[in-house]
């Protein structure tokens, strides 16, 4: 069933999705300014329990930059420390994607604090990314230290997909909802899947590696964004890389700190055991602040990184 309404300037259309997705019965989806854009420009499908704030937010930083397409925003665990009780994850596939293409899969891990950065960290880079030749989809996770939740700070490793089954269970649902947004999932491989964990979430990286998430995802590349702090590097080589080291692995540090530090040790101690596909930079801490990695790391490799 569709259907659509004009008020305020904004379009309403309601799509029943119980034969896409068991575990979601309908979704809300708010466009821009006509029927018409609905349908070409700009579509956020939003499922029942939903943030709003994260809707709300998402659409803003979609306008500021100007960069549209369809989404999907929608919980995948429940969680008592979260303000709306559900932690989200966001599909967003960009008007330029091209359906006769094989697609890169980049799914960003966040750090402390954050789930709200939408903006800098993601929607600027899009165009780019598409004048580079990859053909990107985005699935954002909220992690249980994000901007909505009581614990901002804390929980470190303890999300996502903690638990053996979770990933699954996920992993079937973003499955449903790729194809809906018109994403061929049979042409997705694991080559072409990006996964992205800045500062805290380096920590749901290791978190992955420790259950059965990161084997049954099986990513290409993975991207360590100034996030190995403590022993969470070493652990997920351990838990992982040493088991499956034909996948890419970048690091990326700043010269003297702490994630400097714990990488100096990993080699110190792995000596002899690093794999080949482990590509570590090390950046000047001159130039390169934390949130600058942060807000560049999905262009990497290339401008504005050094070669």
């Amino acid at each position: 069933m569709y259907t659509c309404t004009i008020h305020l300037s904004r379009c309403v259309t309601i799509f029943i999705l119980a034969l896409i997705a068991p575990n979601i019965t309908y979704a809300q989806s708010v466009c821009g300014n006509t029927d018409e854009e609905c349908i070409s420009k700009n579509v956020i499908t939003i499922a029942p329990g939903a943030n709003q704030s994260t809707v709300d937010l998402w659409t803003r930083h979609q306008n500021s930059t100007a960069v549209y397409g369809r989404t999907w925003i929608g919980p995948y665990t429940t969680d008592s420390r979260h303000m709306n009780g559900n932690r989200d994850t966001i599909i967003f596939v960009p008007a330029q994607f091209d359906r006769t293409k094989q697609a890169d899969i980049f799914i960003w891990l966040h750090g402390h604090n954050g789930f709200n950065k939408f903006e800098n960290r993601i929607l600027r880079h899009v165009p780019e990314l598409y004048r580079r030749g990859l053909n990107p989809v985005f699935i954002l996770v909220e992690q249980p230290w994000s901007h909505w939740t009581s614990t901002r700070t804390s929980r470190n490793g303890t999300g996502p997909f903690r638990q053996p089954g979770e990933f699954q269970r996920w992993e079937n649902s973003m499955i449903s909802m790729l194809q809906f947004l018109g994403v061929t999932i049979f042409d997705i491989s694991g080559e072409n899947v990006y996964l992205f964990g800045h500062s805290a979430g380096g920590s749901g990286i290791l978190s992955m590696s420790r259950s059965d998430a990161l084997e049954q995802l099986r990513p290409g590349n993975i991207i360590f964004s100034d996030s190995t702090y403590g022993s969470w590097y070493r652990s997920f080589h351990d838990n992982y890389h040493s088991r499956y080291p034909s996948t890419r692995v970048a690091v990326l540090v700043r010269r003297g700190t702490t994630t400097h530090e714990s990488m100096r040790r990993f080699y110190r101690d792995r000596r002899g055991q690093i794999p080949e596909t482990l590509r570590y930079m090390v950046l000047d801490n001159r130039t390169w602040t934390h949130k600058r990695i942060g807000d560049n790391c999905l262009l990497y490799p290339g401008s504005p990184f050094p070669p």
